[in-house]
């Protein structure tokens, strides 16, 4: 981080620091779990669907696009649903810093999340039903995310370690199908997926999947048909797509999740990267696009279908 950038980081944190703690407190009371106890309730088959801030700007800031996904009224309306209609078998994720301590996390996501909810909060909370969220517990969105935003010093990086293994044990000995981007390559070259007993791939577009979301859909549906349900787990990185998605699948007899940036979480975790950086072999939308044409399509898992 240059200079200019790191003075404006911390200069902006005190100056916003009142309107962050104003946004939170606005709206229904909710208490975000910790990591660990989101994982163990992950464990007990709930599938999941994660609202973080590019979810709440499509619902709340009209015609944003985020990262690959450009906005539509259509998902808008979908993303509302998911948020306030409950569903059996179904949970909702909310980011960490609605309720908890932003100093568990490392300076770069602390300023982030204290300029966008000082600038959005009030907002973003402003789309919770009272009657529904008030005064209720949920998961945590960062637990796909345990290793970049968090301190590296100190107890922080096992942490990450030990979120991962959580997860190699949740899909351990099972069939594992996962929908996701073209250029996602999610568990390529690691061993993320090494204890599932099989692991296979639906790709659908990296781009504005949403525009495809029937198709998306039905393809999904139709494939799950081949498989031993309670022995499925199925994994989503497709951006809000996969939020609408786990929530339509969910109370089928399997598990979904919104799977999120776990992979790339991962690799930087094995790299030790002290920053968001640029993979070769993946999409990481939050750091640049500018590679996206020079990645590859690996087909290390058997694909089952695709949708262009």
């Amino acid at each position: 981080m240059n200079i200019y950038k790191l003075l404006r980081r911390e200069l902006r944190t005190p100056r916003y620091w009142l309107k962050y703690k104003k946004s939170i407190n606005f709206g229904p009371k909710i208490e975000v779990l910790d990591l660990f106890e989101s994982v163990r309730i992950l464990k007990q088959g709930t599938s999941l669907s994660r609202f973080g801030d590019g979810e709440f700007r499509i619902l709340t800031q009209n015609g944003e696009a985020i990262g690959f996904q450009k906005h539509s009224d259509v998902l808008a309306q979908r993303l509302i649903q998911v948020l306030n209609i409950p569903k059996k078998n179904h949970t909702v994720a909310l980011p960490g810093p609605f309720s908890r301590s932003l100093f568990e996390m490392n300076n770069d996501a602390r300023s982030f999340w204290i300029g966008a909810l000082s600038e959005s909060g009030s907002q973003w909370k402003s789309a919770l039903n009272f009657a529904i969220w008030n005064d209720r517990q949920t998961l945590n969105t960062q637990i796909t995310r345990p290793y970049m935003d968090y301190k590296k010093k100190f107890f922080y990086n096992d942490i990450a370690n030990a979120i991962f293994n959580e997860f190699k044990i949740l899909w351990k000995n099972k069939q594992v199908l996962i929908v996701e981007g073209e250029k996602t390559n999610f568990g390529y070259d690691n061993d993320l997926l090494g204890t599932a007993a099989e692991v296979s791939k639906i790709i659908v577009p990296s781009k504005n999947a949403f525009s495809k979301y029937e198709q998306i859909l039905e393809l999904t549906r139709e494939t799950i048909k081949t498989y031993d349900k309670k022995n499925l787990i199925v994994l989503l990185a497709i951006g809000p797509t996969a939020t609408v998605l786990s929530y339509d699948l969910a109370d089928n007899g399997f598990q979904v999740i919104d799977i999120g940036h776990l992979d790339v979480e991962y690799q930087w975790y094995l790299m030790q990267a002290k920053k968001k950086t640029p993979l070769e072999n993946r999409t990481v939308n939050e750091v640049s696009d500018s590679q996206f044409n020079k990645i590859a399509n690996y087909n290390q898992f058997k694909i089952l279908g695709r949708i262009e």
